[in-house]
């Protein structure tokens, strides 16, 4: 008899899932497969309009400035220290990109400038950072999860095109911003 342990068995059946998700939407959406990564550059997110409507959920992402006596000053703080210390605010630089807030983000500057005469329909597994303070509590709402994402992009004749509105309405909403309609490139 095999035993998995609880977090193989969720991983295994969590994989399971994504796959048939992927599959189904694929056979009866045609959905490209896509791949991207979990920054999403600060100008899509405004150009979405993510920072008017849920700027207290965002992430920037910071790294050390380039200036050797404040990485110096970092390592001998958290050399053998028993806890971290984290630098001053002064020596992160934040340099625009941040950790991506919903899953569609990323796919809109790749549909930049196309035309679409019907439409396409695209699909990935997505990482999500979406910081809600105190509400981050038990797994109702999480930092940091997994989404199968489903998108789709075309004139508003094409009728899966209104099935992803009508499913998927914030992603919608951000694809009127970012792609003009009727077919029409930007």
């Amino acid at each position: 008899m095999i035993i998995l342990d609880k977090r193989k068995y969720e991983r295994i059946v969590s994989e399971l899932i994504d796959a048939k998700a992927e599959a189904l939407y694929a056979q009866h959406f045609r959905a490209e497969p896509r791949s991207f990564p979990a920054f999403v550059d600060a100008d899509t997110l405004h150009r979405c309009g993510y920072f008017d409507s849920h700027p207290n959920a965002i992430s920037f992402v910071g790294h050390m400035v380039e200036d050797f006596d404040a990485i110096e000053e970092f390592r001998l703080a958290n050399s053998c220290s028993e806890g971290a210390h984290l630098p001053p605010h002064d020596h992160i630089h934040v340099d625009g990109m941040c950790l991506n807030p919903a899953a569609c983000f990323p796919c809109y500057p790749t549909l930049t400038g196309k035309t679409f005469e019907t439409g396409a329909c695209y699909t990935w597994l997505g990482r999500v950072f979406r910081y809600e303070s105190r509400n981050i509590n038990g797994l109702d709402r999480l930092y940091e999860f997994n989404v199968r994402e489903l998108v789709f992009v075309g004139s508003e004749g094409w009728a899966p095109f209104w099935i992803g509105i009508g499913a998927f309405v914030a992603c919608g909403a951000c694809l009127a911003l970012v792609l003009p309609r009727q077919g029409r490139s930007t």
